[in-house]
């Protein structure tokens, strides 16, 4: 089982350790105005390989996901103007939202939480996903 976490890293000690599953980036979180657009546009270059299309969830965002080299993207166009991805939309346009790196298990993505919370930094949004064999 793998949980996503977002968290805006404000103001973090620079002696603060950091777990060794930041040295890779798992994937990226690109939030967008017209995601069939942006994904259009991107697989003209050759570089992006669609890998999955959703058009809507429970939050009300429609989500592209593919690889740019070996880069996994998602782009998600929120549908509604409230929320983390409508916010951001909204006040800085299409731009990368998170860069999300994989912890080796959940009870490692809880220690980071507790960490992190333990510096002042708030969780900006818990969610869920359920793909077909993950969680």
């Amino acid at each position: 089982m793998h949980k996503l976490l977002t968290v805006i890293l404000a103001a973090v000690p620079a002696a603060a350790q950091l777990p060794e599953f930041y040295k890779t980036v798992d994937r990226v979180a690109w939030v967008v105005g017209d995601v069939n657009r942006v994904t259009d546009a991107w697989t003209k270059t050759g570089l992006l390989k669609v890998r999955q299309r959703a058009e809507s969830s429970t939050t009300n965002q429609r989500v592209v996901s593919g690889w740019l080299g070996d880069l996994f993207v998602d782009w998600i166009q929120p549908l509604e103007s409230g929320g983390v991805y409508g916010e951001f939309l909204k006040k800085h346009g299409d731009g990368i939202f998170a860069i999300l790196h994989r912890p080796p298990s959940v009870e490692a993505l809880d220690a980071e939480i507790e960490r992190l919370t333990a510096l002042g930094v708030a969780v900006l949004e818990r969610g869920e996903w359920n793909g077909r064999k993950q969680t």
